[in-house]
């Protein structure tokens, strides 16, 4: 398999490494950044690995708007005014 494209980490947005099993299925993508260590789950193989990772969610494919908020608790409390 060439390079994968990997997609930045889904908590921090650092750059992320491949790391390859001694056994099948224990194939894996890491966090490069070492306050972070956030590690993706196991594939069965690099290609696999990298296909669960770059479809984890990312922070910032994450925007929150007034309909999915309306009845979050910190929204409500932002709209009362009687505060």
């Amino acid at each position: 398999m060439d390079s994968p494209k990997l997609k930045p980490c889904p908590a921090c947005g650092s750059s992320a490494e491949l790391y390859a099993g001694d056994v099948p299925g224990r194939d894996y993508i890491s966090c490069a950044n070492l306050d972070c260590s956030v590690c993706g789950p196991f594939g069965n193989n690099a290609e696999d690995a990298v296909r669960k990772w770059n479809s984890l969610p990312r922070r910032h494919e994450i925007t929150p708007n007034s309909v999915d908020c309306a009845g979050c608790p910190e929204q409500r409390y932002r709209q009362d005014t009687s505060r």
